[in-house]
């Protein structure tokens, strides 16, 4: 299943289960109050849900905010939200040159296939001083699920997310001057390896953006990978998952 559908599935649970995706979020916009003007038009790229523009309206922040999100499912509920929403690719923004003040995006840009690609749409769509808030799971996010999944098989179960200086020399490298970045690190509990891998598909991050599981994993196998996962990382019978988190503010040159 393609990252669009596997998020277009999801959507109707995704805020109910998406608790870090809040957290990260909010952070987000604690920066975005620093950085975005009343009335400065803003892009919430990768928009999910829509929660950004509730959130925002809640705070009574005017911000002009345009959502844009790859899952037609997405765009449904954040319509609800905000009627300023488009379906489209965060690699081929259908919008002109620089038409934006601010582009905030919260856990979007680890699903990007190409970064490099990305953040230089960022870039064009962004008006010279305009400024980029954007948070995405980095090298060593679930790591623990990754290390347990390779007593089964060498096929890539978990995404090969980037590394942060990787991330930040794109950046550099697509027209931005970063002035902030700092990384955080999240740790999550599950009771069995089921629960996790549920947790997973519920927000829409069960597709890798590498190489493919090849269909479904037995009984067995899940065993396999659980009792792999429960003799390295279990502790007070709980199996911990690591999220790494960056998040990086950036002034478009």
């Amino acid at each position: 299943m393609t990252i669009a559908k596997t998020f277009s599935a999801a959507a109707s649970d995704y805020d109910a289960n998406a608790q870090l995706q809040r957290v990260v979020r909010e952070e987000c916009i604690g920066f975005a109050e620093n950085c975005f003007n009343p009335g400065c038009d803003v892009l919430d790229l990768g928009s999910g849900t829509g929660a950004f523009s509730e959130e925002i309206r809640q705070r009574k922040l005017l911000w002009n905010v345009t959502q844009l999100d790859l899952a037609f499912g997405m765009c449904a509920h954040a319509r609800q939200h905000n009627p300023q929403v488009v379906n489209a690719s965060a690699d081929a923004m259908p919008f002109a040159d620089a038409s934006f003040d601010g582009v905030f995006s919260s856990l979007m840009l680890q699903w990007s296939p190409d970064p490099l690609k990305t953040f230089r749409e960022i870039a064009r769509v962004l008006r010279p001083g305009g400024v980029g808030i954007i948070a995405t799971l980095v090298h060593g996010t679930l790591e623990e699920l990754r290390t347990s999944f390779a007593a089964l098989d060498e096929t890539a179960h978990v995404n090969a997310f980037a590394d942060p200086a990787t991330l930040t020399a794109l950046l550099v490298h697509s027209g931005f001057r970063l002035l902030a970045a700092e990384q955080e690190i999240f740790t999550i509990k599950y009771p069995d390896l089921l629960s996790l891998l549920r947790s997973l598909k519920l927000i829409g991050a069960s597709t890798t953006t590498g190489a493919r599981k090849h269909g479904m994993m037995t009984p067995r196998q899940l065993k396999r990978v659980e009792t792999a996962y429960t003799a390295k990382f279990a502790k007070k019978k709980a199996l911990p998952a690591t999220w790494q988190v960056l998040y990086m503010i950036m002034e478009r040159n």
